[in-house]
């Protein structure tokens, strides 16, 4: 369901990170670690919510906790940082450039 370690690949995060939506989404991440589902700042459709969530999840970078019907997406901090150290502070100081 999430890649180990080894296969989270710069490659498939720099896919992640390809998309405004998918930055947006994991800065609030960044600032909070985790997010409930219905909490998460996003003014599109529940499906391409869903799909950007999906492809962050499908790389590695959040997991879902899921507790009774409430959903937690959570950034895995500790493995993105152990792997590519300083990626989600540069994406934290480029926050503003996102378009």
């Amino acid at each position: 369901m999430y890649p180990s370690r080894n296969h989270i690949t710069l490659s498939s995060l720099f896919y992640a990170l390809s998309h405004p939506t998918r930055i947006m989404l994991l800065l609030q991440l960044i600032e909070n670690d985790e997010v409930p589902y219905n909490f998460l700042r996003y003014t599109g459709s529940k499906p391409n919510l869903s799909h950007h969530l999906k492809i962050l999840k499908q790389t590695g970078l959040t997991y879902t906790r899921k507790e009774g019907v409430k959903r937690y997406i959570i950034l895995r901090r500790n493995l993105i940082d152990d792997q590519f150290p300083g990626l989600l502070q540069i994406i934290l100081n480029n926050k503003d450039n996102i378009h």
